[in-house]
């Protein structure tokens, strides 16, 4: 691999996202965790919800370059 997606990681009192890809021993290992504890967004953490749902997008949709060895 040449190059992997930036890892998400936004926490806060309502909810967990942690996203990333990791190159080890010749795998390509993925891992993603959503967290709501309280089984809800309260209304002043909405906006940072969003904003972390469009880093996961985003995190989902760059491109992982593979290269022959």
């Amino acid at each position: 691999m040449s190059s992997l997606p930036e890892a998400v990681a936004v926490k806060n009192d309502d909810f967990t996202i942690d996203a990333n890809y990791e190159a080890k021993d010749g795998q390509l290992l993925y891992q993603v965790r959503v967290e709501i504890p309280n089984a809800e967004i309260n209304a002043e953490n909405l906006q940072a919800w969003n904003t972390a749902i469009e880093s996961l997008a985003t995190f989902y949709e760059a491109p992982i370059v593979l290269v022959k060895s």
